[in-house]
């Protein structure tokens, strides 16, 4: 597994970028929204050919009768020793 870092938040061991923007935007979401806070879809939008940085969209909120009602939001994911 592999080691990641997302600026305000402690480093994960993942398997993939994709996972630990999972994370990452989990854990911004409950500092946005509270307890309830989640991750309604995560988007890749771009990064570095060789793997070490990747930036992701997340739709965060929280869920109600209607639906999920929130903002998309930033996160940049690199691999702990490109940073």
């Amino acid at each position: 597994m592999t080691r990641y870092t997302c600026d305000g938040f402690r480093a994960v061991r993942t398997e993939s970028a994709t996972d630990a923007a999972y994370v990452f935007a989990g854990r911004l979401a409950r500092r946005l929204y509270g307890r309830r806070g989640i991750v309604g879809s995560l988007r890749y939008d771009s990064g570095t050919r060789d793997g070490d940085m990747a930036v992701f969209n997340p739709f965060l909120g929280t869920c109600d009768d209607n639906g999920i009602t929130g903002k998309n939001e930033w996160v940049h994911v690199y691999k702990e020793d490109s940073k």
